[in-house]
């Protein structure tokens, strides 16, 4: 397929043929990583990069389940 970049808004833009989308499985909101070689762009499938808080992190964590490994022991001393 072959398609062209056009200008939409203050970027350029490639409209993603149907068939294309339906071969592949994505669609619209579907994240995809962008990587450029000479005279190349390459999509490909990917899931955003979730930030958690401190709280989400450790949530379930039960301080007193805890066991230090070896690493933790020498560090404590």
């Amino acid at each position: 397929m072959i398609v062209q970049i056009k200008k939409w808004g203050n970027s350029l833009a490639v409209r993603i043929p149907a068939k294309a989308l339906s071969i592949s499985g994505l669609g619209e909101g579907s994240w995809l990583e962008v990587n450029s070689l000479k005279g190349e762009i390459l999509l490909k499938e990917s899931k955003p990069k979730v930030k958690y808080t401190l709280e989400q992190m450790f949530d379930g964590y039960d301080e007193n389940s805890f066991e230090p490994n070896q690493e933790d022991k020498r560090l404590a001393l």
